[in-house]
């Protein structure tokens, strides 16, 4: 097959979008050509093309407006990159929307099968945007209303999406639902030992993410226990970073390069996944969390989405009540004070991680989906 990813992610190196497609990319480049396209956005991590397990990927400079101004410029695009006599896909990435709606028609139009991975539900976004990012996802809500018109088959994040999109109104578009994957699944780390007892929540920091939660619950934690540390890492916002300037046992480690990423969270003692319970967060699922198990190290996640469709409370991870300071003081006081259980509770939580976010069986899943409809 020849397969096309279109995406607005940085690529290769990034948050959990680019390594969400990167995982599927890499995968899929064993056995089909690939090509990743980085259309309107890129960062400092990236060079503007090359070449990584077998993807070559190539920044694309789009504005907003461009997108659907540039028929020729996608027409162009998408035609130098069609192979005659093979089966052409195109996978957009999270949903149909004004910046992408143009490579779906077009693409239909040459000959590509389209699919599209949806991981978010924007229709119940919450988060602090800027104004036009806000209008964006006011307008592409109305063409996922009509998604069905634009694609052949759409690949769910959750249990939630999976359920939305099964709906009669999307004309029985075929689905999947391929949950997050953890490339650090095998990955050798040695733990290096510290002094303090160490919890780690590394992400984003929007409103879904529930950190405020996190620190109330470790700031109570402290007044009880005086050798344990918080540490944060990721893209902190400014009014989280000024709450915990004064406090003395919360560390913020800034955003952790690619290479040293799965060495920090293996340094933790426990991993905390704090997402509260709204509707907009429920219909994701942390793609940190896959990551978290991955380690081996121990793992509190709050029940929302999907993950008690995964996880045991007190077997392979502990599970605390969304949006509550109490139960996820709780979970921590407990990980704290039994810490002889960690590691049984550690290494269960890496068989979940095997079996249900392993990125070859998900690229497998995947691949045999793209199969199976572009034979149709």
């Amino acid at each position: 097959m020849n397969i096309l990813f279109i995406s607005p992610q940085p690529y290769p190196n990034g948050m959990a979008a680019t390594k969400r497609i990167r995982l599927f990319a890499e995968y899929l480049a064993k056995n089909n050509n690939v090509k990743a396209f980085i259309c309107g956005k890129n960062n400092e991590a990236n060079l503007d093309e090359g070449e990584k397990a077998g993807v070559f990927w190539k920044f694309i400079k789009f504005s907003r407006f461009e997108y659907f101004l540039s028929f020729l410029k996608i027409y162009r695009l998408l035609k130098i990159n069609f192979i005659e006599r093979d089966k052409n896909i195109i996978i957009l990435y999270d949903g149909i929307g004004l910046t992408n709606f143009m490579f779906a028609i077009i693409g239909r139009k040459l000959g590509y099968k389209i699919f599209t991975d949806i991981v978010e539900d924007y229709s119940f976004h919450q988060e602090d945007t800027s104004f036009l990012l806000t209008i964006l996802h006011k307008v592409n809500i109305h063409f996922d209303k009509k998604i069905n018109y634009f694609v052949d088959g759409m690949i769910t994040l959750s249990q939630k999406l999976y359920s939305k999109y099964s709906h009669p109104q999307f004309k029985n578009v075929p689905l999947i639902l391929i949950p997050i994957s953890a490339e650090n699944i095998n990955l050798p780390i040695i733990k290096k030992e510290s002094k303090y007892f160490c919890f780690v929540y590394s992400g984003s920091f929007g409103k879904k993410d529930g950190v405020e939660i996190l620190i109330d619950a470790f700031s109570e934690l402290t007044k009880k226990y005086k050798n344990i540390r918080l540490i944060l890492s990721g893209k902190i916002t400014k009014d989280l970073k000024a709450n915990i300037e004064d406090k003395k046992n919360i560390d913020y480690a800034g955003l952790i390069p690619d290479k040293d990423y799965y060495q920090f969270l293996a340094n933790a003692d426990v991993l905390v996944m704090s997402r509260v319970d709204s509707i907009y967060a429920n219909s994701g699922f942390p793609f940190k969390l896959g990551e978290y198990l991955a380690t081996k190290n121990t793992v509190i996640a709050t029940k929302v989405s999907d993950v008690p469709n995964y996880l045991t409370d007190n077997i392979n991870s502990l599970l605390a009540e969304p949006s509550s300071v109490s139960s996820l003081l709780d979970k921590m006081e407990y990980a704290i004070n039994n810490q002889d259980k960690l590691s049984e509770i550690g290494r269960n939580g890496w068989e979940v991680c095997n079996k249900y976010f392993n990125p070859s069986i998900n690229g497998k899943n995947l691949e045999g989906f793209i199969q199976k409809i572009s034979s149709k």
